[in-house]
């Protein structure tokens, strides 16, 4: 932290314009919560070194305190303040959505209808799994979901230092060749490509732009400051810098606006925040009627087993571990990498939260602000607290299970960033877990068998770990507090050919458009790695991608020349090909190409 000598005048203005940057009702019994979290987040921002975040608080109608913290360009000393402009990423989403239910209620779109309808130009080849039922068809409502199969993230110039007005066009042009994930509603996989398209398919039913009806749908919940355009002229804030370890970078352009453009305040989320807990109803009026709120806002993936207990609507999460004792709720997060951003609203209780900062190293904490905010906020308004931990599981006495039936669970399991191993030779009786292929601190080691059918550690039972078979997949889960959490996918390895051994080594990206972020970025910010490495591993093939985001996803080769990613969950079930380019062999994954080193 700098620290500097400053003249009395200037100090006493410095404490005007910070007062400046807060402001809440102290008629309301919000201040206590104010107070609380403006020490847990200066403490989180110091922490996690977070240049600038603002916050908005919302309780019914009434913005109960709404206050910037830090800095929204710590080189001129700029500070953030509820009227700072943040990109709030995925987040954009819930517009996108609520653009799709005006729609839907002038009949101009249903949402079981096929993408295809919208966009005739759509197509993708058919999934490389083994799977329980066909592909299915690609419809508006599965996309909202995030059950629709394609491809989660063609990222090439997806953000880039300029703007790309077609930039849906390429990705319709890179799916022609590439491959579904999954059949339609088989398992989540969040898709930023499928929210891409929802673009599209707004300006063929509505006959407008993107923008224009984007804009309206915006002035209708009075959030006239916001767009999801950076050079839009709606945009007459203050822009905060993005910051990675303390440094700026960007501004990048956002090339799928419907999946993660919007650039806006807290101050104005805060109106969209209003509209939601009044149900549809905005500063200009009815922004949706009550049956599409319902819609939007009911659980859409209950059949889907795979999915356990997370609860989808259309584009929000209608979960939440730390609150789901607060009844209703609904919550989504965003990260551009540079910016991250948190939305809870608990419904039953009129209250709403937004959270922005302005730094890669925000991530996680702006969703931990926000769902501490509310907990706070919650007790103040009605004097419900969180419910004290779920006790221990009943105890469950040890089990003895025979070696054939240790050895049969036994293997890898893949899980959307990395792989476990369960070992049932180094134990009698039990099993060795080694989660994240050894890699990351985790409740691995001994577990045993129980008479519950569980295995857990020989002195706790704290956790839980289920061997079962859903929808065909053998998988491994976690239960742990009282809920239930995907751990992996059992993978039986394949033998490798000698062509695919030929490939093990490192390799350097070839195609990435010189005008993406990932060049002007450090390593750690980077979606998209500018290298990686196939690796021979624990009996399985490794891809292996270190940036933003570390994998090591497990390769299922199909062919000398195809193989897709195994497990469930974002990116897995996509296709890697081996392509020929100017005589060479390269690896493509999604829309990159990678050489051999």
């Amino acid at each position: 932290m700098r620290t500097r000598f400053i003249p009395q005048f200037f100090l006493v203005m410095l404490i005007l314009v910070l007062t400046a940057c807060s402001s809440s009702d102290n008629s309301t019994p919000y201040t206590n919560t104010a107070t609380q979290m403006t020490a847990y987040i200066e403490q989180q921002m110091a922490q996690h070194n977070i240049q600038g975040l603002s916050i908005a608080l919302v309780d019914g109608q009434n913005v109960v305190w709404t206050q910037g913290f830090g800095y929204a360009d710590a080189q001129s000393n700029t500070p953030s303040t509820p009227d700072t402009l943040y990109e709030i990423a995925s987040i954009s989403k819930t517009f996108t959505a609520a653009m799709i239910m005006q729609l839907v209620e002038q009949n101009l779109v249903r949402l079981d209808d096929p993408l295809i309808n919208y966009i005739p130009a759509f197509s993708m080849n058919p999934t490389l799994g083994a799977f329980p039922f066909p592909d299915g068809t690609v419809t508006i409502r599965s996309i909202l979901t995030h059950h629709s199969g394609i491809p989660g993230d063609l990222l090439n110039a997806n953000l880039a230092r300029v703007r790309y007005p077609n930039y849906n066009s390429q990705l319709l042009n890179e799916l022609q060749t590439d491959y579904a994930s999954y059949p339609v509603d088989f398992a989540s996989a969040y898709s930023n490509t499928a929210i891409s398209f929802l673009a599209d398919v707004i300006e063929a039913a509505s006959a407008k732009t993107f923008e224009a009806f984007s804009d309206t749908l915006l002035d209708q919940i009075g959030m006239t400051r916001s767009s999801f355009f950076r050079d839009s002229p709606r945009l007459t804030g203050v822009p905060a810098k993005g910051y990675s370890g303390g440094q700026p970078y960007g501004p990048f352009y956002q090339n799928t606006p419907a999946s993660g453009g919007i650039i806006s305040s807290a101050s104005d989320m805060a109106k969209y925040l209003k509209m939601m807990i009044a149900g549809g109803i905005g500063e200009g009026g009815q922004v949706l009627g009550s049956q599409s709120m319902t819609t939007m806002l009911t659980r859409q993936n209950s059949a889907v087993l795979l999915d356990l207990d997370t609860q989808a609507g259309l584009v929000w999460t209608l979960s939440d571990a730390g609150l789901d004792y607060a009844g209703h709720l609904c919550t989504h997060d965003g990260s551009t990498v540079l910016f991250n951003a948190s939305l809870f609203v608990l419904r039953d209780y009129g209250l709403g939260v937004v959270v922005l900062s302005n730094s890669r190293e925000g991530l996680g904490v702006v969703a931990a602000i926000a769902r501490q905010t509310l907990k706070l906020a919650l007790e103040a308004k009605t004097g419900i607290k969180p419910p004290p931990p779920l006790p221990s599981p009943v105890f469950s006495p040890p089990a003895a299970w025979t070696q054939a039936q240790l050895d049969g669970l036994a293997g890898i399991y893949v899980s959307a960033d990395n792989y476990h191993v369960v070992d049932s030779q180094g134990q009698p009786g039990a099993l060795l877990l080694k989660l994240n292929a050894g890699t990351i601190p985790g409740p691995g080691g001994v577990i045993i068998p129980r008479q519950n059918g569980r295995f857990s550690p020989p002195a706790t039972q704290e956790f839980e770990i289920e061997f079962t078979n859903i929808s065909g997949r053998t998988v491994m889960i976690d239960h742990e507090q009282g809920r239930r959490n995907m751990l992996g996918e059992l993978f039986i390895p394949v033998p490798l050919s000698a062509a695919w051994m030929a490939r093990l080594g490192t390799y350097t990206i070839t195609n990435l458009n010189p005008e993406d972020y990932c060049w002007y970025v450090p390593a750690e910010a980077r979606l998209t790695p500018l290298t990686l490495a196939l690796k021979y591993q624990d009996g399985v093939l490794v891809m292996e991608r270190v940036g933003f985001f570390t994998s090591r996803s497990v390769l299922n080769p199909v062919s000398d020349t195809l193989a897709y990613l195994r497990g469930l969950g974002r990116n897995l079930g996509s296709a890697v090909r081996i392509v020929t380019v100017d005589g060479h062999e390269e690896l493509q994954f999604l829309d990159v190409r990678y050489r051999k080193n």
